[in-house]
């Protein structure tokens, strides 16, 4: 009845079929309706994204280094040309990425990020390209959009572009060469306006000396570079950096947390940081979860952040005369495991980078 169907939508019904069922109807029906469904989780999906990176909604930083990004960001943020965006784990490169579609003329359109190490070998071209009904065994009936047509009109953030095997580069640059996609399961080239950034922590060029990136894609990539400096690079925007987290967080951490005494500043100031902005932010965020003042101060510092024997290291480092930075957070990351006896998980945790950046130093 009619009732009955206005009712079934008020609960979240897609649709109502009334009795006695037509088996071609209902068919069509639900394939309707799997499609409908697909396009709320993207939805979803997006209003998620934007809430998570709600806090960051500027690029924060007044230093000579920090500026040169400020300037490319400006000077590209209206460019169709793909971009590479490189520099240290932590150091902000999404939100740099973030910065240039907000500010350009695709902002009302997708902004979509895929963090090429974390998805599994076997389901990259699927989650890349998308695929048809009856592809493969499961495969979604009416199959499903890829990540390049979810991001269509918009932008496509590839991070960690580094950890894409070869085969899959090959068909990325193929993609980006032929602005077309064809589906897993398919044979119906589809038509992709996409602005395609790329990230990495690697160096690429290093990467194609080894055979494990191709040179062709590289070069495809590298239209347009920015690098985005260690914090360390850039420590007169750690006062910046410290206050706008204290301002934004606050609310969300139920803390009147108005800033840190100079003190404290000036701790934060003297450290490396080897896990770059992404460490500052969560020592920021356990210094404002235990304390009660108003004022943070040189107490509420972790430890490792404050020791003097962190001072000592990095001066030895310094009288050595070692000149590669990359070797520095090496040996640090190294001290902080064997800190902790081994135990990757707590080290990264302490760190405020991930195991597998733990992982990689100590391979190194």
């Amino acid at each position: 009845t009619v009732k009955n169907a206005v009712q079934s939508m008020r609960n979240g019904a897609y649709d109502y079929i009334a009795k006695p069922f037509d088996i071609d109807e209902l068919d069509i029906t639900v394939a309707k309706a799997l499609q409908f469904r697909d396009i709320m989780r993207d939805n979803a999906r997006m209003r998620a994204e934007l809430d998570e990176h709600a806090q960051f909604d500027s690029l924060v930083g007044d230093s000579p280094a920090f500026r040169k990004v400020l300037h490319a960001v400006d000077s590209v943020r209206d460019s169709t040309a793909t971009i590479l965006l490189t520099g240290e784990s932590g150091t902000g490169k999404e939100l740099v990425a973030r910065a240039i579609h907000k500010h350009g003329s695709r902002a009302d359109k997708p902004f979509v990020a895929v963090n090429c190490a974390a998805i599994p070998e076997g389901l990259l071209e699927s989650e890349m390209f998308g695929y048809e009904e009856g592809a493969y065994t499961g495969a979604r009936k009416g199959g499903a959009r890829g990540k390049f047509e979810l991001a269509n009109k918009g932008t496509l953030f590839l991070d960690e572009v580094s950890n894409l095997p070869l085969e899959m580069q090959a068909k990325l640059l193929r993609t980006l060469q032929e602005n077309k996609i064809v589906r897993i399961g398919g044979d119906r080239p589809i038509p992709i306006d996409a602005h395609i950034m790329a990230a990495t922590n690697k160096d690429l060029k290093e990467e194609v000396a080894n055979g494990t990136f191709r040179e062709d894609l590289f070069y495809r990539l590298d239209i347009v570079h920015i690098k985005v400096p260690a914090l360390r690079e850039r420590k007169a925007d750690i006062p910046l950096i410290v206050n706008n987290y204290i301002k934004i967080n606050s609310a969300r951490l139920h803390k009147k947390v108005k800033g840190l005494d100079e003190e404290a500043m000036k701790t934060l100031m003297a450290f490396n940081w080897p896990g770059n902005v992404r460490q500052l932010n969560n020592v920021i965020e356990r210094m404002m979860i235990l304390t009660d003042k108003e004022i943070m101060t040189k107490d509420a510092i972790p430890p490792e952040i404050k020791s003097p024997s962190s001072e000592t290291f990095y001066e030895a480092i310094r009288s050595d005369d070692i000149d590669s930075l990359d070797v520095v957070n090496r040996k640090y990351i190294k001290r902080v495991v064997e800190q902790f006896g081994g135990n990757i998980k707590k080290a990264s945790e302490r760190l405020g980078i991930s195991r597998a950046t733990v992982y990689r130093y100590l391979e190194k």
